[in-house]
Formats: structure tokens, sequence, C-alpha cells
């Protein structure tokens, strides 16, 4: 290439962008533009290995060869100079003298380069994440089949990849209802989430009914229109079936709180439970009046500072209750009480309480003030005495001997030498339903169905016992006495005449409704211990000075303390973060302000500083004199579903704001459209179609403006029926302002809120009615009143459109006009379930009742057509 075309080629190559050299057989640069000149500065009679590359010998790969042959070859490659990667042209070119030169076009694509790589990276994270995640991810085409499936989808179907894949979901799972919600979202584009939804599996029936969360959404191209299902899954049957635990163990927790406060507070006998370390965590009113100390002062403190003269017993006590794991009962000790310091027998017994695994973890102690039985006890061998005494006094003081044989309180049975019963006192006839008299002592026994509660008497039987001149007390038996099993503490002592054994005293204690009572409180600490050590409710007891005393295995998994660790500590101080601890104050200091009980959600945190939220129950504890004694606190994980939940609003907020988009991208494409319907009207010269096309912009315009209401509304579901008519009929006045210039728009209706569906027909019916009254009906006049009333009846909706104009004509039939307008007002009254009638009566354009919900939609059930409208 010579001269003149030379020169302008070679213009050219300087002012593209993309570098450009040409190179000959021989390496040398016979040309470089300036773009690439700028890149890589100034050629200095470099070769094109050492201008690019910095080498001495040609590149590997070199492409001169084929491209000197002939050859264009295309390819990218990354300059070791820049670290720019570019897609490169070469191809031959000829000149002038027959030789052949190299082109080199040079395009810089690293910045493509780079966001491929960003969106490769991205597309894999994606795949990670969809792979991995704990939700069943599948992806279908519009006839449902299966294009891709996640590992947690293949799991929960039981199919693997290779048969869903290309397989029909509904061939796999056949549900109609399901089918029916699939195909809604591909006619909508709408996504549709279903919360806890039942479904049962066909093909395995044996796993019953499973709930699921599950979402559908549209997967749409550039053009708006489906071509996909996104359907995400989440089995939460076991996370309901959890929650419904919680509120049974919830429930059963209150309730066996209740009859342990209950029996609490009524027992007849003093009852304590005390820590592994002789701390204690509970008392009630009855131990609190016999050691002369409030209940709120036992609370956390050691035995040895309530009662320190008990201590060294109470120590060996439990060291035996420790080593053997088996209760200690019936200790019998003296002491004075405050409160009449008066000297008292008291019984104690103490039994172990266990956690799950059998470790003791403290005691429960209940102390009976035996000091009146006893008395009784010493009045009873004092009688045995002198009724022994009595024996040796000759008959004539055997009157004496029956009255005071009588006056005891106590059932006696006298036996003698031969084992016989010899009497009874007047106690015994009214409580035994038979008569003993002449029984053998085996015969009684054996009438009352006498069995020893703990061991037999060594010796023989009691009554032998006696005869052998023994004095047994306080032997635990069961007797059968009118049909009822009766516990007793039987006694027996021998009657004696001049040191001579002549016969026994047998007298019982019946103390059948003191066990009950123990039994049932045994037994009712044992339920609540069973509930405590299994429930997934954290249960947190604090004492009056909100000192932890309590905390179940579930306040460990949740919160990381054991229970020595926990213990004694404020609640305050090791679950409450120190930046929350002052605006919660008010909820853990429960004591504080008396409060019965409280619920919060609040921030927590674990002992290796996780934070947590939990969902917490407190209820104050009071004593029989509604003193405050301590607070239970009841807690639950609640973290992973307000985390679940906030994942909800983020999507829904998202979805909220694309939705918003797409009404406002709508409403400028209805705008664009109206553009160009204008551009086309500076064109038509024809009136009628000016006026066709006039009328499409307000119909346009009326549909715009449901779009724009939307996308500014804060409820993306309805709109303002009211504001909306508002706005179409000030935009329709201006539109015709020319023709009606002193026309007054009288607006009378509600706020009444409806869905984009109803509200576009009923604009294009307003539209149409609207503009007609404007066009037609004050032709010859200056003034004239268009009014739009809208009321709510009940279930209906009664929209009133009406005009002071000249009338419709008479020979115009509404059901039938073949104008465009009236056809619209017509179609769109169908799609309202409506009807269209003329009624010439009145001077209204419309006098309709649009019924909100009739078979999922709006209708309109009368349309009546009046005079003033003229169609065109």
């Amino acid at each position: 290439m010579m001269g003149k075309d030379k020169y302008n080629f070679l213009d050219i190559l300087n002012s593209m962008e993309d570098g450009v050299y040409i190179v000959n057989e021989k390496y040398d640069i016979e040309f470089i533009n300036k773009a690439l000149e700028k890149e890589y500065g100034a050629l200095n009679g470099k070769k094109c290995h050492e201008y690019f590359a910095e080498r001495k010998k040609h590149c590997p790969g070199c492409r001169l060869a084929p491209v000197l042959q002939g050859k264009t070859m295309r390819h990218e490659w990354t300059s070791p100079k820049t670290g720019k990667t570019y897609d490169i042209l070469e191809a031959p070119i000829k000149a002038d003298d027959g030789s052949t030169a190299k082109l080199k076009i040079l395009r810089d694509i690293s910045h493509r380069k780079k966001q491929e790589k960003k969106s490769a990276l991205l597309l894999r994270r994606l795949d990670t994440v969809i792979e991995n995640a704990h939700s069943q991810v599948a992806y279908l085409d519009c006839n449902f089949n299966f294009l891709m499936v996640n590992s947690a989808y293949e799991k929960g179907a039981g199919f693997s990849r290779k048969q869903l894949i290309g397989k029909n979901h509904f061939d796999i799972f056949p549900n109609k209802e399901n089918k029916e919600i699939f195909q809604k979202v591909i006619d909508t584009g709408q996504t549709i989430e279903f919360r806890e939804k039942p479904f049962i599996y066909k093909n395995a029936p044996e796993r019953g009914v499973t709930y699921w969360d599950w979402t559908l959404s549209p997967v749409k191209n550039d053009k708006g229109s489906v071509e996909g299902l996104v359907l995400s899954l989440y089995d939460v049957t076991e996370l309901r079936n959890a929650w419904e635990k919680i509120e049974e163990d919830k429930e059963i927790i209150e309730k066996q709180y209740e009859e342990i406060k209950a029996y609490y507070d009524c027992a007849p006998v003093g009852l304590a439970a005390l820590d592994n370390n002789l701390h204690f965590l509970r008392v009630n009113q009855r131990l609190a009046h016999i050691n002369g100390m409030p209940i709120e002062k036992h609370i956390g403190r050691h035995i040895k500072d309530v009662v320190p003269a008990f201590q060294s017993k109470a120590e060996k006590i439990t060291d035996r209750v420790r080593r053997t794991g088996k209760p200690v009962e019936s200790i019998e000790f003296e002491g004075k009480m405050p409160a009449d310091k008066k000297k008292h027998i008291f019984s104690e017994s103490w039994y172990p309480l266990k956690n799950k695994s059998g470790k003791i973890t403290g005691f429960s102690v209940l102390v009976e003030d035996i000091t009146k039985s006893k008395e009784n006890e010493q009045e009873r061998e004092q009688i045995y005495a002198e009724i022994a005494a009595l024996s040796l006094m000759s008959q004539k003081h055997a009157s004496q001997l029956d009255a005071i044989f009588n006056s005891i309180a106590n059932p006696i049975l006298a036996f003698g030498e031969d084992k016989k019963v010899q009497g009874l006192n007047h106690t015994a006839e009214k409580l035994l339903d038979f008569d003993p008299k002449g029984m053998t002592e085996n015969e009684f026994m054996e009438k009352l169905d006498a069995q020893p509660v703990n061991e037999k008497i060594p010796g023989g039987t009691i009554i032998q016992r006696a005869l052998s001149g023994k004095t047994i007390r306080n032997a635990q038996c069961t007797f059968n006495i009118t049909n009822e099993k009766k516990v007793v503490l039987a006694s027996a002592a021998p009657i004696k005449r001049k040191e001579e054994i002549t016969g026994a005293i047998l007298a019982w204690h019946d103390i059948t409704q003191r066990q009950k009572i123990e039994e049932a409180i045994k037994a009712s600490e044992q339920r609540f211990s069973l509930v405590k050590e299994n429930t997934q409710i954290a249960m947190i007891e604090v004492n009056a000075y909100n000192q932890i005393i309590a905390w179940n295995p579930a306040a460990q998994h949740i919160f990381g303390y054991d229970e020595a660790e926990a213990y004694g500590k404020s609640i305050m101080d090791i679950i409450i973060p120190k930046h929350k601890r002052q605006q919660e104050r008010k909820f853990w200091h429960i004591l504080a302000d008396k409060a019965k009980s409280r619920h919060i959600v609040s921030n927590n945190v674990t002992k290796k500083g996780k934070e947590l939220i939990c969902e917490w129950f407190s209820t104050s504890l009071q004593d029989t004199k509604s003193n405050l004694t301590g607070a239970m606190f009841l807690g639950i994980d609640i973290t992973a579903r307000k985390k679940a939940e906030q994942i909800t609003q983020k999507s829904l907020k998202e979805k909220e704001i694309l939705l918003k988009e797409i009404h406002h991208r709508v409403k400028n494409n209805l705008q664009i459209i109206t553009s160009m319907l204008n551009l086309q009207l500076g064109r038509i010269k024809d009136e009628a179609g000016s006026e066709a096309i006039n009328n499409s912009k307000n119909r346009i315009r009326s549909m715009a403006l449901i779009h724009e209401k939307l996308y500014q509304a804060d409820d993306l579901a309805n709109i303002n029926l009211c504001s909306y008519i508002k706005e179409l009929a000030i935009d329709l006045m201006r539109s015709y302002a020319g023709q009606s210039t002193a026309i007054r728009l009288n607006l009378d209706c509600e706020s009444i809120s409806t869905t984009m569906d109803r509200a576009i027909p009923c604009g294009l019916i307003i539209n149409e009615l609207i503009s007609n009254s404007l066009k037609y009906a004050f032709q010859g006049r200056e003034q004239g009143t268009i009014t739009i009333k809208i009321r709510e009846n009940e279930k209906n909706y009664k929209l009133i459109i009406a005009d002071d104009g000249k009338g419709i004509e008479k020979d115009i039939n509404v059901m039938n006009a073949e104008s465009l307008g009236l056809q619209l007002v017509a179609a769109q009254a169908e799609q309202l379930n409506g009807r269209l009638n003329l009624n010439r009566a009145k001077r209204s354009i419309l006098d309709g009742e649009i019924i909100p919900y009739e078979n999922g939609k709006m209708a309109v059930s009368r349309i009546l057509c009046k005079e003033g409208e003229n169609t065109g």
C-alpha cells in the first residue's frame, strides 16, 4: 500500500482505541499506533518480542509464520509486562511490492475477564450454598420437569439426581392441589409461600404427616416471561413437634410446680431442700416456725448459720446418705423451739435428691414435732405400768382398772398367758368391726392382715416378745381395719403380778395420714425432678437475694455453665450481656417490685461469649403469708427462630423492592407508549384519528396511574380507590380542558382499598364514562357538574357517576352499542361479573353496586347508563 491510501490507512489505525501494530517476517515492528505506544512506551527500534515481552528470542507459540502464509488467527494473551489480558486478532497484510506483514490488533479485555472471574466465583459460591443448604432446593422448567436439585432435596425426596433430572415432579409426587399452585405461579409470575404445609409421602406412608415451609418462585427472562420455577422446601416437622412438646412440658412443669408449692405450703410437717453443700434452697412455713426464723433468712444460708447445734449431726447423716445412696429416716433429737422456749422432741428424715445420671445433687429434709406423741407414749407406758400394778390388786379394784383402761384414746387389747384376747378398751371396740375376745394373737393378726413394714421383730411375734418380758415400742405395721389398710406404730408391754408375767398389753397409733403426706411430697418432688432434668426448657430458680439456687441440665446446655458454676451467682452476672443489664434489670429483678409474673424476649450470652435470643417466663415464689421467697425463670432458646424470621423479613423486603421496581417500570413503559402516541398524534390531521389516539392515551393513563399509585404506596397489594378515582378524574378534566373549561367535579367517596385486578377495570369504566360526559354532555353550555360517589353498603360498594348534561339520545342502545367506548365498558363490567343495563329515568351515567368478594373477584351487580351519555 503506497501513497495517499497508505497514509489514510495508518491514520485510521492511529485513531483506534485498540492497540495496533504491523510486524514483518524479521520480527521488526514497522508500525505501532498511538494507543499501543502510550501503553508500552517508545519503540526505539526493538523487535516485537523485545518490545512486548522483553525477550531476546521470539515468543513460544509465536503465530507470525502461519499468518504470513495467509491465515487469520484469533486468541487471548496476557502481557507479562503490564499484566493485562487482550483479545488479539492477527491477519496478513500485503504491501505494494508484494511482501507480506502481520497486522495485529490488541483489545484490552482485562476488565471483562475480571468480571467473568467474579461471576464464575459467585456462581460457584451460589452452587456451593445451594448444594450445602439445609433447605431442599429444586429448579424446574415450565412443564414442571426437574432441571436441578441439591443434596438436601435428594435426601429428603428419597431419589437420586439421576432418578429426578428430566422427570416430571408430579409423576413422582402426584398432588392435584400442589400442581394447581405450581401452575398459578407460572400464570401470574408471583411467588407463593406456605408455612407448616402438611404433606404425606405416598411412596412412604410410614413417615406419617410431615410439615414443610416452602417457597415457589418464578424465574423470568429479560422479557419478563416465566421460564422456570425454583422450589425451596424446609422440613419443619421436628421443629413443630419440638414446640408442641415444649408447650406440653411447660404445662406439666407449671402443674407440678403448683402441686409441690401447695404441698410445701400446707404440709403440717417441716420441709426443706438443701444443696450438696448444705445450703438451704427451699423452706416451708412450718420449718421456718420450728427454727424461729423467716423463710427468706434461710435461703442461700448454710445449715450452721441457721441451726448451728445440728450441724455436726447433719453432716454425719448426709455423709451416710451419700455413701449408701439411701434415705435416713426417723432420727429423733431434742431441742428448744424459739417460739415458746420449751423443750421439744423432733423426728427428722433425710432423702437424697438425684439428677438424671443418678448423682446426688442435694437433700430433701422432713422434720416433725413428735413431742405430743412422745408424751402420749410415755402416758401409755405409765398406764401400762399402772395396769400391771393394778393387776396385783384384789378383784375389788377391778372397776377402777376398767375406768382407767377405757379412758385411753388409743386402741388397746389385753392378752392372757395363753396369748388370747381377754379384753379391749372402748376405743378398740369402736374401731374394730369384729369382736376379738377369745382370739389368739395369730388369729387376731390374721384377721387384721397385719404385716411388718420394715422387718420382722426378732424373737417371735410382738405379743410373744411382751410375754417374754420385753417392751416393744413403735413397730411399724399395716393393719386392715374395716377393709381399709392402715399404717400403724404398734407397742406392747408385759403385765406382771408379783414379778410373774401373767399377760400382755397391745396398743397402736394410726400414722396413715402422715405417711400419705410424706409419700405424696416425695412422689411430687420426684416427678418435678424428672421433668426438670429432661425438659428442653431452661429452669433457673433464684432466692430472695436474686442468687441462683437451682439450675437444670437444659440451662447448662444453653448457657454452658454447670450447676456448680452457676450456684450462688446473680442471674444478671452470668447470662445477661453487660451492655444489656441496665435496660433489662426490671425483668430479672422481679422480686424488687413484687411482680407475680412477667414475659420477655431477651438478649443473653453463653459462657463462651456467644450471644443468644431467649424467650423467658418468670414467676415469683411466695410462702403462706405471701412473703416473696424467690423466683422461677423458664427460658427457651429462640435464636434459630429469630434468625429465620429475619431472613424471611429480609426476603420479603427484597421482594417488595423488586415489586415496586416492576410497577415503576410498567408505569414508565406505559408512559413511553403515551409519548409515542403523542408523536403519532402530531402527524395525524384527521379529527377522528386524533380523537381515537387521545382516547387510547387516556385509557393507558388510567392503567399507568394504578402502577404509579402502587410503587408509591406502602401496601403493594391494595390501592386506595378514592384517591385513584380523584386523580384519574382530575387528569381527564385537564386532558379535555379546551372542551370543558367550566366543568366542575364533585367527588364524594369514602376511603376504600381494593386490588390492582379490580381497580384497573373500574378505572377503565370511569375513564370512558367521564370522557364521554366531558365530550358530549355539555355541548352548547358553558358550565356543568360531574358527580362521582362511592359508598360501602354492608358487603357491597355502590358507585354512582352522574352529570347534569343534556342526556343520552333515545335511539342509542347501550347494551349493543357499536362504539369502542361502550364495548370496553361492557367488557370491563363482565370482567367484574357485572351486568350493563340502560335506565333513562335518572340523569346519572353510572349507578352500580360493586361486590368486592364473589368467587374471589370483584363484581358489579348493576350498571345503569343514563341520560347524558353519547359514547364515541
